[in-house]
């Protein structure tokens, strides 16, 4: 087709563009950023590296490169890429919060906290704030620090009132903790009616529910969120279906899915319990 065509003539262009001009870093970001927008990513990386070898100062080459990395799970790379990042270009937001990111997915909580927080604290719009904020929250929530995480929580949904994946992970944490329930409850629903597609929220909003002790709501929510990730419902997510039908006496019905859910995940060696009783 025409237009699978002009993209492979676009990135010949752009691949003699830079073997023309092999000591010119902006050719390479430009090639890395087109490679990206195709989904070329390998590509689009090794590109980003050597405009970054060129021209050290280009926060855009960094920040993209980054993002692939993540992206492509490659978290030890981005932390190391990152901190070369963070030497060349400081005090960039975008930069510290892509470092902190890929400690938090590694489960390194306490070494994203200290990005996050220097991300936090760095020149950024209010939106992205918002985002850096709420990832920080995530991060000390792991940790168990709920009061602190509540707090930057609160800062994410006053930098953007409509981060919607902030006010899920507040309520979710408050309902996991049973803690401030209405406040939960109210923060589920926005989110819910932000994104009225999405599997986690459904399943937060139910869990709120089954903190209110109400039962039968609790059900409708979690099976929702099961039914629209089919398949990909996560362990916890068929381990709350479960407990929901356990608190209704549906006892077969709770065994099932918690049998789903160790199927899923056998890690979750506390279900054998529940099954067998």
């Amino acid at each position: 087709p025409l237009n699978e065509q002009l993209k492979r003539e676009t990135g010949w262009a752009l691949d003699a563009f830079t073997e023309s001009s092999p000591e010119y870093g902006p050719a390479f970001t430009i090639t890395g950023q087109y490679y990206a927008q195709i989904g070329v990513t390998e590509k689009a990386i090794q590109k980003l590296e050597k405009g970054n070898e060129l021209l050290p100062q280009d926060d855009i080459a960094w920040r993209l490169r980054l993002q692939l990395l993540l992206s492509e799970n490659r978290l030890e790379e981005a932390k190391k890429v990152g901190k070369k990042a963070d030497q060349n270009v400081p005090d960039d937001s975008f930069i510290q919060f892509f470092i902190g990111t890929a400690y938090l997915l590694s489960d390194e909580n306490e070494e994203a906290v200290v990005w996050l927080e220097r991300a936090s604290r760095a020149p950024a719009r209010k939106p992205f704030k918002s985002v850096v904020y709420s990832t920080l929250g995530d991060a000390q929530s792991n940790l168990g620090n709920a009061t602190e995480a509540d707090r930057v929580y609160e800062l994410a949904l006053r930098y953007d009132p409509e981060n919607h994946n902030a006010m899920n992970n507040y309520a979710y944490n408050l309902s996991v903790r049973g803690e401030n329930l209405e406040r939960a409850k109210e923060l589920a629903l926005k989110a819910m009616e932000l994104d009225p597609e999405n599997a986690a929220y459904l399943d937060t909003m139910g869990w709120v529910f089954y903190k209110l002790e109400d039962y039968e709501k609790a059900k409708r929510f979690i099976k929702a969120s099961v039914d629209l990730s089919d398949e990909e419902a996560s362990a916890e997510v068929l381990e709350h279906l479960g407990d929901v039908h356990d608190k209704l006496n549906n006892s077969d019905e709770a065994k099932k899915w918690w049998k789903r859910a160790l199927d899923k995940d056998p890690s979750l060696t506390h279900l054998k319990e529940k099954i067998q009783e």
